[in-house]
């Protein structure tokens, strides 16, 4: 399997996990993974991205994690996934502020990796976004995919 779809199915397992999968992107990843001739890709790729809800997509997703033979992810692999990628999208403006920190608050749980790091959001959050919020988040992030990455 490629890297980059290796990395995307992991992403999404990390998801089913800790937080909540888009079954649009899952219906997508199964189209990428045709080419390896799956049934449970074939499955996924089939149904329809705007009518399949979050049970089912999760249920044809983990048909294919299993044909694929991957393991399970721990709760600290997953919650280090999502938090990454959570980061990535607030950094480069695909994410917004209240969407990220409200991410990574539910997936930040005592024991977990970035746990830490997230106490001073809970400082941050009044419900609002405004630019103060946003900068002092994103340095969040920052200090966050440093210590993921490092």
């Amino acid at each position: 399997m490629r890297a980059d779809l290796l990395r995307r199915v992991r992403l999404n397992q990390a998801r089913l996990l800790v937080d909540h999968l888009d079954p649009p992107e899952l219906v997508l990843l199964a189209c990428d993974l045709l080419i390896d001739g799956s049934d449970a890709a074939v499955a996924l790729a089939t149904e329809s991205p705007s009518r399949l809800e979050e049970r089912e997509a999760a249920r044809l997703f983990e048909d294919l994690v299993r044909e694929l033979g991957l393991p399970d992810l721990a709760l600290a692999t997953a919650v280090s996934l999502v938090a990454t990628d959570t980061c990535r999208h607030l950094l480069d403006g695909t994410l917004p502020p209240e969407t990220a920190g409200h991410r990574l608050l539910v997936i930040g749980h005592e024991g977990a990796p970035p746990f830490g790091l997230l106490q001073p959001l809970l400082a941050l959050l009044d419900n609002s976004a405004d630019p103060a919020f946003a900068a002092r988040l994103k340095s969040l992030a920052r200090d966050l995919l440093t210590t993921l990455e490092g």
